[in-house]
């Protein structure tokens, strides 16, 4: 660590110290000067602007607010970005976004990161839900992956193996993420669990397939119907390993030696409009191989109504579907593994007529479980429990 990062950390850790009067303080305050009406803040990690617009859909005063972004999309409500030096200092700490949120929300959405107050903080995450007490703001705490993830709670050995490759110093963050978890678990007003988050979780009020959502509203299904035999194949992973990439490119190389025409068309850390024109323009998706649940990529896939390639897990299956969550058999969802994948395109690739069907239930599928109003009345049903 160089001289500069470690003056920097000094000066975040004095900043947090001083200013823990003032959060307190105003936590009090703030009971009086808030707005007595419900309002619901989603933030400040930049994961899903689509939470708080399907709130707003259903009549909600709900708004995102982000202190950073990421390459994905910057479809948010309120940013809190910060540039220079001092400024930056207090916003690793999230403090202007701190201040904020205490003032303006009754309800907060976050992740097990932390809120407004707790991410990344290494002093005030354990203090977080008192200053929330305090305040009367009510905590919803929901995962989204990577701030769940322990590993030595998931028995999907490909997945701890995938992880290590992408992340080879995952292994040196799993003690303060079960700590965070755990905290969360017994703090928050309310948790959220569904995908595959629930096997790194031991409790939750809420449990959903995921609580991704999109407008699907907005988009328009399209036929994946076409003359020529060429196969375009869209993949595109933001973590390699864990999505199963090489097994894909193994695959279309060795159908592609054999003198199947397919192309794949391979999308990386590009941006959400990117990837959604490449949807329109392709005629597979494959998402995934190995995490064990579908996430945002095919679910917009699945609402262009375009056939998805992914590797559910049978437990995570049966869950679902005997919490009457799912029904059996309507995941419009071609299953496939990493030792499969040859096998399942080769089979599309000449068989691609009998997957119609599946893929046109998509948009139904999407509309009944990730559209603005399906995902809006779960976030509602919690709201109105935490009454």
């Amino acid at each position: 660590m160089s001289f500069k990062s470690v003056v920097i950390d000094a000066f975040i850790a004095a900043g947090q110290l001083l200013s823990l009067p003032f959060l307190l303080i105003s936590a009090l305050v703030s009971r009086v000067f808030r707005p007595k009406d419900i309002l619901v803040g989603f933030g400040p990690e930049p994961i899903n602007p689509f939470h708080s617009k399907s709130l707003a859909a259903l009549g909600y005063n709900s708004k995102s607010f982000v202190s950073h972004n990421y390459y994905i999309g910057s479809e948010f409500d309120i940013h809190l970005d910060r540039k220079n030096l001092f400024r930056q200092i207090f916003d690793k700490a999230y403090f202007r976004t701190a201040f904020y949120a205490v003032f303006r929300f009754n309800v907060l959405f976050f992740y097990f990161h932390g809120g407004p107050i707790g991410f990344p903080s290494k002093i005030f995450w354990r203090l977080e839900w008192l200053i929330y007490k305090l305040a009367g703001i009510k905590a919803v705490v929901m995962p989204y992956g990577g701030d769940v993830q322990d590993l030595r709670r998931n028995p999907n050995l490909l997945y701890k193996d995938a992880l290590a490759r992408d992340y080879p110093n995952s292994w040196t963050r799993e003690k303060v993420v079960a700590r965070k978890v755990n905290h969360w678990q017994r703090h928050a007003d309310h948790v959220i669990s569904g995908c595959d988050w629930v096997n790194y979780m031991s409790y939750w009020d809420t449990l959903c397939i995921s609580h991704f959502a999109i407008d699907s509203e907005s988009i328009n299904h399209v036929s994946i119907v076409r003359n020529e035999m060429k196969l375009k194949v869209l993949h595109a992973p933001n973590h390699r390993a864990i999505k199963g990439t090489s097994a894909i490119e193994k695959a279309i190389e060795k159908l592609t030696s054999e003198g199947l025409e397919i192309e794949l068309m391979l999308i990386e850390k590009k941006p959400n409009t990117e990837v959604l024109k490449a949807i329109e323009e392709c005629d597979l998706v494959v998402e995934q191989l190995v995490i064990g649940w579908y996430a945002q990529f095919a679910i917009e896939a699945m609402a262009y109504g375009k056939p998805v390639i992914s590797h559910l897990d049978k437990d995570l299956m049966s869950l679902y579907v005997s919490k009457g969550l799912l029904e059996e058999n309507e995941l419009p969802i071609i299953l496939s593994d990493t030792i499969s994948i040859e096998e399942t395109l080769r089979d599309f690739y000449y068989n691609r007529n009998d997957y119609l069907d599946k893929a046109a239930n998509g948009p139904k599928y999407v509309a009944k479980h990730h559209s603005l109003e399906a995902i809006g009345a779960l976030f509602s049903d919690v709201i109105q429990d935490l009454k």
